[in-house]
Parts: structure tokens; C-alpha cells; sequence
């Protein structure tokens, strides 16, 4: 906008100095026609923002580094038309804070209506607040942008990246302690020693005996 400015000035102060040295009425007239035509198209553009209606849509979710389109759809209820107005969204991720802004330009007829996508690529997961901050106007010669204040929101989220798990199952070939299966070793290792550390077989306290004989046999 500020480099159509630039060459509308230049514009006007070319014939300005051809008028100013006599070169004839044309050099005025186109002068004037031009400040003319700059003045009524600005004024046309202010008129025609109040006729501009709009509405927001964006996908549910994304993965994160992925595009996520965001649809601005603008009806126009005026005579005028337009041939360039521009939509600002503005993304905000709720979980990180981060703030982010897109804007896209449609034309806009007079009694159409007419449909733009901007895109965004959010970076951070979460839930994403996005919004339609404004609808800005501009004239034939991109002067001058009115502003419309619109306010839409909708809501969209972000999901993490998935990356795929390949697991291998494989058969056990020896039994967990703590298995269901059966174990014969531990069977028979059981039977082999009883309760009270004899064989087993023998009879019960056995082995106690056999300790106390010998130690009567010492003692005399």
C-alpha cells in the first residue's frame, strides 16, 4: 500500500509541474480527474465496508507442522463492488500462548458472495483459538484500506506427531517363577527335604534325635 502511494504522489506531482509550466489545460484537467477519481474511490471504500458480512471455518484438528486451512467467506449486500479486500486472521494457541497472523484478499461483488482460504502451519500442540480480527477495504488505486472490525472466532486443535511401534512377540522357552505353569523340579525338591530339614521318608523329628544321642554320648 505504501509503494501505490508512492507512485499515485509522483503521479500527481508530474503533472502538476507540466501545468504549473504551461504545457496546456490537459496537464490540469488530468490532474484534476486524478485527485478526482483517487477521492471518490477512497469514499466508495468506506461506504461499501458497512454492506460486508463475513464468516469463519476451520478444520477440527491437524498434526503439528501440517497446514491447517482456515475458510473466510464474505457477502457482500451493496451495489458497489470491490476488487480487493482483505481478511486478517489471527491464530492463537492456547496452551503455549503463541500468537500468529495470516491475512488473505478476495474480490468482492456487488450482491455475491465470496470464499478465500488462508493457511497456517502452527508449530506447538494445543487448542487454537483462531479469529477474523478484520475485513480492510481497499480502493482501485490500493491507497487506502478501511478497516472493518469483525471479532468471529473458531476453534481448532492440534495434535502430536505419531510415529509408528512395531513390536515382536516371541515364545517364552523357560517358565517365570511367578508362571501359572506347573513345575515338576520344584515338586520334587520340596519332597526331598521335609519341614523340619529331614530326608524325606524318615521319620518326623528324626534327625533331632539323632543330635541329642550323640550329644549324651559326649557328655558321659
Amino acid at each position: 500500500m505504501a509503494k501505490n502511494r508512492i507512485v499515485f504522489i509522483v503521479w500527481l506531482l508530474l503533472w502538476l509541474a507540466a501545468w504549473a509550466r504551461g504545457v496546456g489545460n490537459m496537464a490540469g484537467g488530468i490532474l484534476l480527474a486524478s485527485a478526482l477519481c483517487a477521492a471518490a474511490e477512497i469514499a466508495a471504500a468506506c461506504a461499501l465496508r458497512k454492506r460486508l458480512t463475513a464468516q469463519l471455518s476451520a478444520a477440527v484438528s491437524c498434526r503439528k507442522g501440517e497446514e491447517l486451512p482456515v475458510t473466510v467467506t464474505v457477502a457482500n449486500s451493496g451495489l458497489l463492488s470491490c476488487l480487493r479486500v482483505q481478511a486478517d486472521v489471527q491464530c492463537r494457541n492456547l496452551l503455549t500462548g503463541e500468537v500468529t497472523h495470516a491475512a488473505a484478499c478476495l474480490p468482492a461483488a456487488g450482491h455475491a458472495k465470496a470464499q478465500t482460504v488462508c493457511t497456517l502451519r502452527p508449530r506447538h500442540c494445543g487448542k487454537l483459538e483462531l479469529t477474523l480480527t478484520a475485513l480492510r477495504v481497499y480502493d482501485m488505486f490500493g491507497l487506502v484500506g478501511a478497516k472493518k472490525p469483525v471479532g468471529l472466532t473458531a476453534p481448532s486443535l492440534v495434535l502430536p506427531d505419531v510415529w509408528p511401534v512395531e513390536l515382536t512377540v516371541s515364545e517364552r522357552r523357560s517358565p517365570d517363577m511367578d508362571s501359572s505353569e506347573y513345575s515338576m523340579y520344584q515338586k520334587h525338591s520340596l519332597e526331598a527335604v521335609g519341614k523340619d530339614g529331614s530326608p524325606a521318608g524318615a521319620p518326623a523329628g528324626s534327625s533331632g534325635k539323632q543330635r541329642h544321642s550323640a550329644g549324651a554320648g559326649q557328655h558321659r
